[in-house]
């Protein structure tokens, strides 16, 4: 079966089969209280689709991942988020129909897609959310897939099942079920384009309230992410939302309609830059969330290539994922390898990979630094192009630990010695988002008034890092090994603190 043959299979199993006798059950509009948001209300058509195992699966999917194991109160899940982003959806609407009060555009149809869109934008997400689709994006038939659909090229793998999840023809027997007996005027096709913001120019604007530079998306996992984990954050919503509406303009040789802010807005602007580089510094790149990521990415390695069972199920595609929720991968017993089993208990008893190398800018000389006057080589030459999800980089980081693991001489198993390389972040919304300001006849972009790109080279150059993960018993010699390998591969040469900040 192709992807969407099996995403169709996955629908149906999680929606209702009598889908006119489930969506005559949902009368009244029902009141959500919100930790972060307080209190909001949810109508009949979407409490519907909220209430199927579609939807009530989020709940079982944390939403940051496995950082709960370093911040103990993060246990927060897609489920909320999802409400979360809902809210927002519905206040984006609302504002820019306030700026805007004699456009024709936020109608009834349009805010029901929006809301509609933003329900189903994380249905895609499989176990540990983003920690198993860093994996499965790598996976063939993700990448062909990506091929033969240009016009989703540059959509992550979760949004690209949550698009077929929407395309499914389950689901769109499911919204023609509610635009009958609800009277709405939903449309599968439209609800996927929102999801992975492919929708034609005229309608832009409508994308990004859930796809786009300042969406609701990430006006909800800011603050929520930054809330449960104790690294609290301020961003001034009601600010923003004063100052942004609705724009046609011609930008980059096309004659687009897109939300714009204002100059005068900009100071929350900036604090959502600002804090998500403060959320990648303290929780997405600590060493510890990212040691725990390596654990589950050796573990659905082994999965695949030995065909062995996780949480009950063999991964053969990237809608196996989907059946797989994180209470039910920690679970020993649902597996059939022992060396899995091994993994699944180290993590539920917290017993992590240690740091048994560092490579960042305070663990190497001088003279490697980029910014060194006559330096022989720039900071992380040849290390930092091994970041990303592509096999073929997967690949390459694979060899390299097993390079490591040999000449250490084995004292630990091949699967329990990973490189990992994170990406810098992604500040794309700088480029994208449109500014208004006095005197001026074209938008500019938001990075005309924010040095984002510098921001992200300070980070590259002072907070990245880049790890050799292993065995707390294996460490000595695999961080020995590892500087030997990026020694001759890269040139690089090492402080003594390559190793000794590996020791916690």
């Amino acid at each position: 079966m192709n992807l969407l043959e099996q995403i169709e299979g996955f629908v149906s199993e999680h929606l209702p089969h009598d889908t006119r006798g489930w969506c005559q059950q949902y009368t009244r509009p029902k009141i959500v209280h919100d930790a972060l948001w307080g209190t909001f209300q949810l109508e009949a058509h979407e409490v519907a689709l909220l209430d199927t195992p579609l939807l009530q699966r989020l709940r079982f999917l944390h939403q940051t991942g496995a950082v709960y194991l370093t911040y103990p109160s993060a246990h927060h899940t897609r489920f909320e988020h999802t409400l979360g982003v809902v809210c927002q959806s519905g206040r984006l609407c609302e504002a820019i129909q306030r700026s805007t009060p004699d456009e024709k555009r936020i109608d009834t149809a349009f805010r029901d897609n929006v809301r509609f869109a933003a329900l189903l934008h994380d249905t895609g997400h499989g176990p540990f959310s983003h920690t198993s689709e860093q994996f499965y994006a790598s996976l063939e038939v993700m990448e062909a897939f990506r091929r033969e659909n240009a016009d989703l090229e540059d959509s992550g793998a979760g949004e690209i099942l949550s698009y077929l999840i929407v395309r499914s023809r389950p689901m769109q027997d499911f919204i023609r079920a509610i635009n009958e007996l609800h009277k709405r005027s939903l449309n599968p096709e439209l609800i996927g384009q929102l999801i992975t913001g492919t929708v034609d120019e005229t309608k832009i604007f409508m994308s990004e309230i859930v796809h786009g530079p300042f969406d609701a998306d990430k006006l909800d996992y800011m603050p929520r992410d930054g809330m449960f984990s104790g690294l609290k954050m301020h961003v001034d919503l009601d600010r923003l939302y004063y100052s942004i509406r609705i724009k046609s303009a011609d930008f980059q040789g096309e004659r687009q309609t897109r939300i714009a802010g204002h100059v005068s807005g900009l100071s929350p602007l900036t604090q959502i830059m600002f804090n998500k580089m403060l959320l990648f510094t303290g929780m997405y790149h600590h060493h510890k969330v990212r040691a725990v990521d390596c654990m589950l990415w050796a573990i659905f390695h082994l999965a695949r290539e030995r065909k062995r069972k996780l949480g009950g199920i063999v991964l053969d595609s990237p809608v196996d994922f989907l059946r797989i929720t994180d209470d039910r991968l920690l679970v020993p017993e649902l597996s059939d390898d022992n060396e899995i089993v091994d993994l699944l208990k180290s993590i539920r008893e917290r017993r992590l990979w240690k740091k048994a190398l560092v490579i960042a800018r305070n663990t190497l000389p001088a003279k490697m630094h980029s910014d060194h006057e006559g330096g022989e080589r720039p900071l992380f030459v040849g290390v930092a192009r091994l970041a990303g999800n592509e096999k073929s980089k997967v690949d390459e980081r694979r060899n390299i630990a097993k390079q490591i693991w040999e000449k250490a001489g084995k004292p630990c198993k091949e699967i329990e010695v990973w490189l990992d390389v994170p990406k810098l972040p992604g500040m794309t919304e700088a480029k994208k988002m449109w500014i208004e300001a006095p005197g001026q006849e074209e938008p500019q972009t938001l990075e005309h008034f924010i040095p984002v790109d510098k921001w992200v080279e300070l980070y590259g150059t002072h907070q990245s890092r880049a790890h050799v993960f292993a065995p707390a018993e294996a460490c000595a010699k695999i961080g020995a090994a590892a500087k030997d390998v990026f020694r001759e591969q890269f040139g690089l040469e090492f402080l003594r603190e390559a190793t000794a900040f590996a020791k916690s």
